[in-house]
Formats: structure tokens, C-alpha cells, sequence
């Protein structure tokens, strides 16, 4: 959706460049209620009740690849990082200091989702030229 600027993670990572953003096989409930329930402020433009109203757990894809993005920094989170990020980036994320923050940069939809099992940490993905056909960014050699 193009919501946030960050992934949240447990583990630092050194990789930089093309990421495939991928929807895990189940969905997160309790992540999308409060989410979904964020009130309007000067960091959400369109409150999130609005937005999705008319959603339900069954519109969000699971076990694909929805997007890809650069990822362009792994910021170790301490407390005047997470002071700084606004409250819907806050309410994307795990937000606790000594985790991660991944800066994700130029994310860019697929025309449409790929499926693909995924495993957890980073994996190679071999996309085809049509799984990429509608983004912009460098694709790897």
C-alpha cells in the first residue's frame, strides 16, 4: 500500500539493493485490527477505516510476491529513532529498541502478485522477465 518506509525485523542485515516484498501464507488478525483502526493525524492523509472499509482479510493476498523495493539501510533501532518516525510508520512495525529497521526506498507494485512458498529471513527468488515486467528499478545480472 505503500504505507511505510521501513520493515522491522529482529536481525541486522548487510544486503543492499533489489528486495522482493513478499505476503506471507498467513495473515497477521491482530497486525491488520490495529492497523486498520488507526486514528487520523497529521502522518495518516486518508484514516485507514476509510481506506479499507469495505476490506476484509480475504482481499489481502497471502504466499506471494507483491512488490519489490531497494533496500537502502538497516538502521539499529534505539530511542531517538523510534522518536523520530511518525505514528503510522510507529503503527507498522515492531518498534522496539535494539531491533531493526529496514529502509526500504522506490517500492514498486507487480502488475500482478506472483506466488511463491517464501521461507523466513532472505531467500533467492527467480523472478522472469514477466514477473518484472512492470517495474522500473535495476534488476540484477
Amino acid at each position: 500500500t505503500g504505507m511505510k518506509q521501513y520493515e522491522t525485523r529482529s536481525r541486522q542485515t548487510h544486503h543492499r539493493g533489489l528486495v522482493a516484498i513478499h505476503a506471507g501464507k498467513t495473515f497477521n488478525e491482530d497486525g491488520y485490527d490495529n492497523v486498520k483502526y488507526l486514528p487520523f493525524n497529521e502522518h495518516v492523509e486518508v484514516p485507514l477505516s476509510r481506506r479499507w472499509s469495505g476490506l476484509s482479510i480475504e482481499d489481502f493476498p497471502t504466499g506471494v510476491i507483491l512488490a519489490v523495493a531497494e533496500l537502502t539501510d538497516c538502521l539499529l533501532m534505539d530511542e531517538d529513532l523510534i522518536g523520530s518516525m511518525p505514528a503510522q510508520e510507529l503503527a507498522l512495525g515492531d518498534w522496539e529498541a535494539g531491533r531493526w529497521a529496514y529502509k526500504l526506498e522506490n517500492v514498486q507494485m507487480l502488475s500482478q502478485p506472483v506466488a511463491a512458498s517464501g521461507k523466513m529471513g532472505f531467500w533467492n527468488w527467480e523472478a522472469t522477465d514477466e514477473d518484472l515486467d512492470s517495474i522500473t528499478l535495476p534488476r540484477p545480472e
